[in-house]
């Protein structure tokens, strides 16, 4: 009455013997006989006998990139009771027993049945992140190529978190003992502003021409007549100065009387990410021949120097800009340009500045060191979009030490901080983390 509800073995010993003599060592070793092992499933009244037939029962176990996990237990006895969410597409799946794995970091995940004797020719070919699983992830490919046939899966760029693997019990072809292995290696890091990710997922219908701040590009004018995202940086980038707004004109092709609404995305600070987004215009029943206009104000915060933008263009049946440059859609095209941000005359770069700050990055905490820079000063926070997000005073002397207090109260990002006085107006850029 004490065994314990699970999984066991069950070791048959035979052994020639002159006397009574029953073998007494399960690891011994005999002269004539052999030996078989077996499983042997225990139950308690009201239980299954599997310690993992519920999810709610499994307690997960980390798992690191560069390392690996082994689960083991048997299907037999599972059953379907907490294993899903009531009315849920897995609602029904059938019989499951159930492991789970923690990650911190996006990882490729790998799970191999190879080992597993009998092979399972059935398995779910999803993981959950809830406990009963309503949602989940499908694997990214999967194949039985184990060299005894059994099935290995792997799920790419799969985001921290808790994950629940379930194992069928299916009880023509995976009804049995098991072994699995989880594996975990480092994802990929992104191609730079996504050009791996951005997609059209029916016709290439063109983005005809681009002019901006200096581009004048033409380019093909037909269904799928190029790339779906065209590499456009090799030619001279648009030229704009900070704090300057610059017209942006876009003609496109709509292959008939339907929609395409295009947006531009920019790069101000220079992270390879396209924080900024403009909506420039829909262009309707066009084969090239209509022109949408929009305004470009370019933030007086975007860092000086090379930067990039984006130009997508999509079909909507209702008024949808696109609003992910990395997106995927359906009817359009996307192009990529060079942008070079130039300061305003006159406005004293960072290389500059007469004054610095420190620590930098930080929490939003940041001293000024005044340097020659005296008297009452007007401060101003701006984030890169170009919002003041906080302004004030201080009375600075030569050579002092200010405080200016904003931790918590900034996201982690890039800002700028902009003094304002007596000799002038200087910036420099601080991180928060």
């Amino acid at each position: 009455s004490t065994a314990l509800e699970g999984v066991s073995r069950m070791r048959i010993v035979k052994d020639y013997s002159g006397t009574v003599a029953y073998p007494a060592d399960p690891c011994g070793s005999y002269d004539y006989g052999q030996a078989e092992d077996y499983l042997v499933n225990v139950t308690v009244e009201g239980g299954t006998g599997l310690v993992n037939d519920l999810c709610s029962g499994v307690p997960p176990e980390a798992l690191a990139v560069g390392a690996s996990l082994t689960f083991t237990g048997t299907t037999v006895g599972a059953t379907e009771a907490g294993d899903f969410v009531p009315g849920s597409e897995l609602e029904g799946a059938g019989p499951t027993v159930w492991h789970a794995f923690t990650t911190t970091e996006c990882a490729n995940v790998t799970i191999s049945y190879c080992g597993t004797d009998p092979v399972f020719g059935s398995v779910w070919i999803f993981l959950s992140t809830e406990c009963p699983a309503g949602t989940y992830t499908l694997a990214t490919s999967y194949a039985f190529d184990c060299a005894d046939g059994n099935v290995i899966l792997n799920y790419d760029n799969l985001p921290a978190g808790t994950y629940y693997l379930p194992v069928q019990l299916e009880p023509e072809s995976a009804n049995g003992p098991y072994t699995i292995e989880v594996s975990a290696a480092a994802c990929t890091p992104p191609e730079p502003y996504c050009t791996d990710l951005f997609s059209i997922s029916q016709n290439m219908e063109p983005i005809c021409s681009v002019l901006f701040a200096g581009i004048d590009n033409p380019s093909c004018a037909t269904v799928n007549c190029g790339d779906i995202l065209e590499d456009f940086t090799a030619l001279p980038p648009a030229e704009v100065v900070a704090g300057n707004t610059y017209s942006l004109s876009v003609t496109g092709m709509s292959d008939g009387n339907f929609n395409n609404y295009v947006t531009a995305f920019f790069d101000w600070d220079q992270d390879s990410i396209f924080e900024a987004s403009y909506q420039v215009g829909v262009i309707t029943n066009s084969a090239c021949e209509t022109t949408v206009s929009g305004d470009i104000a370019v933030p007086s915060t975007a860092l000086e120097g090379v930067s990039r933008m984006r130009i997508v263009k999509d079909y909507s049946g209702t008024v949808a800009y696109p609003a992910d440059p990395c997106g995927s859609y359906d009817y359009g095209q996307a192009e990529d340009y060079l942008v070079n941000v130039q300061l305003p005359t006159g406005l004293n770069a960072v290389a500059s500045a007469n004054w610095s700050i420190y620590p930098n990055p930080g929490n939003g905490d940041i001293i000024i060191s005044s340097g020659p820079v005296q008297g009452q000063v007007q401060v101003a926070v701006l984030d890169m979009t170009g919002r003041l997000v906080h302004a004030g005073t201080m009375n600075m002397m030569a050579k002092g030490h200010n405080t200016l207090r904003l931790a918590g109260q900034l996201a982690a990002g890039t800002y700028l901080l902009r003094l304002t006085g007596e000799a002038g107006r200087s910036e420099q850029r601080f991180m928060v983390r």
